[in-house]
C-alpha cells in the first residue's frame, strides 16, 4: 500500500486566486498528493496592511469547496515557522509523506528560514515557477539551500497557470476581472473587501 501524501501550502491568502489553485491542482495531479492543506497565516512577515484572517479564511474555504481533496486549517501560531507549525503539520499528517508548496519568490528565501534544515528533513518542495524567476535561478537557491543545511533537497518546479498573476493585482482590479476566483466575488462585494 502506498503512503499518504499530503500537500501543505501556507500563506497570505489576500485574497486566494487562479494562480494559488493553479499550484494546487497542478501539483495534485503531477505528484499524485492525496489531500492539500492551505494554511493561512494570521499575521504574515513583513505585511503590515493584511485582510482580516476571518475573510481571507472564508474565502480560501469557498475557493477550497471547488477542488476536491483540498481543505483550510487554521495555524497554531501567528506566522509559519519550523519550530511552531512543523510539529502540527507532522501530528495532523499521521506520519504521511509531507510536500511542501510555495511559489518561487517564496522558494529564494529559504535558505535564511530558521530552522531550515529541520524543514528540508521532513519535507519535499514543490514550487510554483513565477514569471520572474528561471530554472537557474531557482535552482542556484536549491543547491545553496544544501549547502547552508548540509542535507539533499527533495524538490519539484512546476509550470502552473497564471504565473504573473498575484493578489496585489487582484486587491488593485474589479473583482470582476480576471485573476480573481468567481465564487468569491459575491463574497468580497457583500462584504466591501479591496475597495479603494
Amino acid at each position: 500500500m502506498n503512503k499518504r501524501r499530503i500537500g501543505i501550502y501556507p500563506g497570505t491568502f489576500d485574497p486566494v486566486h487562479q494562480g494559488h489553485i493553479g499550484l494546487v491542482q497542478e501539483a495534485m495531479r503531477t505528484l499524485s498528493l492525496d489531500e492539500v492543506v492551505l494554511l493561512p497565516e494570521p499575521r504574515p512577515r513583513g505585511k503590515e496592511q493584511v485582510t482580516s484572517l476571518t475573510h481571507r479564511s472564508a474565502m480560501l474555504t469557498i475557493a477550497a469547496a471547488r477542488v476536491p481533496g483540498v481543505r483550510v486549517v487554521a495555524p497554531s501560531s501567528e506566522q509559519f515557522t519550523v519550530h511552531e507549525t512543523l510539529p502540527m503539520l507532522e501530528r495532523m499528517s499521521g506520519g504521511a509523506d509531507m510536500v511542501f508548496l510555495m511559489g518561487s519568490d517564496v522558494a529564494r528565501s529559504l535558505p535564511y528560514w530558521e530552522e531550515c534544515e529541520r524543514l528540508v528533513r521532513a519535507v519535499s518542495f514543490v514550487i510554483g515557477m513565477r514569471d520572474t524567476d528561471t530554472v537557474t535561478d531557482v535552482e542556484q537557491v536549491l543547491r545553496h539551500l544544501e549547502v547552508v543545511c548540509g542535507v539533499p533537497v527533495r524538490y519539484t518546479l512546476l509550470t502552473t497557470p497564471h504565473p504573473t498573476l498575484t493578489s496585489s493585482q487582484v486587491r488593485a482590479s474589479s473583482p470582476s476581472e480576471g485573476g480573481v476566483i468567481p465564487d468569491l466575488v459575491p463574497y468580497i462585494q457583500e462584504h466591501r473587501l479591496y475597495e479603494s
